[in-house]
């Protein structure tokens, strides 16, 4: 920092998604050897914290979400999202609710709702943490259903796509 560059290897592999986090002194990067580790951006030093759980099972890279005060963090997991404490390491959550590998997620600072992204050609959108318990529910909100608790989407239903094309 300060004008200078600083060289670190991250990763074993391919480095695949980094997340500034607030604040601006943290940095969470994700690599192909299927870890997640937290940098100080003012030393350059690895935290050594560890993620369990973290194996990546894509060839792809893909994005990593935080929540709006760092706390939390989201790291897509083959068609799960997996729900990490920053500082700790602990795994808070297992969010399920697409059928194929999950390659985005974004956290929506005004909200606080996490969208989650993945091959199966769904866009699902997460409650924010405090708000009960994590819920998943489809964009199509109107369509939900429930069962035993789990949100059901309807597939057939698509009200991101433009209809005038």
């Amino acid at each position: 920092r300060g004008g200078g560059e600083v060289r670190v290897t991250a990763h074993a592999g391919e480095v695949t998604s980094l997340l500034p986090l607030p604040g601006g002194n943290q940095l969470l990067s994700a690599g192909r050897d299927g870890r997640v580790r937290l940098w100080d951006l003012h030393t350059g030093k690895n935290s050594l914290v560890n993620y369990g759980g973290t194996r990546s099972t894509g060839q792809k890279g893909s994005t990593m979400a935080c929540s709006q005060d760092g706390r939390h963090f989201y790291y897509p997991s083959g068609s799960v999202l997996k729900v990490y404490e920053t500082q700790s390491g602990g795994q808070v959550s297992t969010l399920k609710g697409h059928f194929a590998s999950i390659s985005c997620c974004v956290s929506n600072p005004n909200t606080q709702e996490v969208y989650s992204g993945s091959s199966d050609r769904q866009i699902l959108v997460w409650d924010p943490p405090g708000a009960g318990s994590y819920g998943e529910y489809p964009c199509q909100r109107q369509n939900e259903t429930r069962d035993g608790g789990n949100a059901v989407a309807n597939l057939d239903v698509d009200t991101w796509s433009d209809d005038e094309s």
